[in-house]
């Protein structure tokens, strides 16, 4: 007769621990907001970076490396960084592949910037945006960029580290202009000369 029991009381336990995990995802799922078409500005406001970045690596499930192509908001840093994932958001956090191309909206976490979730990354391809959140709404990458961009009011391309500007050819072009140039200076004191000694006054 114990036997029973116990099963029927292990079966009642399992009903009950299945029954509070459901409601605790349920309410996690109720918390996370995700980034939709019409919340675009409201997401574009609270993001600390916004930025069109390639996947370079990713060493593993919890790092990726980014390099920056267009900053959207926040400083314009052309060099590669790594993004860690730290856990804890309402939201999946968004899948990284290397070679993707990802418009992303970041936000800062204990001076960090944050794992994106899936629905504040859009992977852009061939022209098309697509949002990596549940619902895969897409539209045009260029009017996802002017969207943005209109919010911000900004669409800065970083400087590709190492790279210095233009430099001066002193070989080239500064010595030759140079020496062109003490030249017309020294026919023009010649000519002074000759006109001083047919024109004393």
């Amino acid at each position: 007769m114990r036997r029973p029991i116990a099963r029927a009381s292990l079966f009642a336990l399992f009903v009950a621990f299945a029954a509070t995990a459901h409601v605790a995802v349920s309410a996690n799922a109720a918390d996370c907001a995700l980034l939709e078409s019409d919340s675009l500005r409201e997401a574009t406001e609270s993001a600390s970076v916004i930025l069109v970045a390639n996947v370079v690596a990713a060493p593993n499930a919890d790092n990726v490396v980014l390099r920056p192509e267009t900053y959207f908001k926040g400083a314009a840093d052309g060099r590669e960084f790594v993004l860690t994932r730290t856990g804890g958001g309402e939201c999946p956090d968004a899948k990284f592949s290397p070679g993707d191309r990802i418009l992303m909206l970041l936000s800062n976490n204990h001076n960090q910037l944050a794992w994106p979730d899936e629905s504040r990354a859009f992977v852009l391809d061939s022209g098309t945006a697509t949002n990596a959140g549940l619902e895969r709404w897409s539209l045009s990458e260029d009017e996802l960029s002017d969207r943005i961009r209109a919010l911000t009011g900004q669409a800065s391309v970083p400087a590709v580290p190492g790279d210095d500007g233009p430099t001066v050819d002193w070989v080239g072009t500064v010595l030759p202009l140079t020496a062109a140039l003490l030249v017309v200076f020294a026919i023009g004191l010649a000519m002074m000369r000759v006109w001083h000694r047919i024109d004393p006054s």
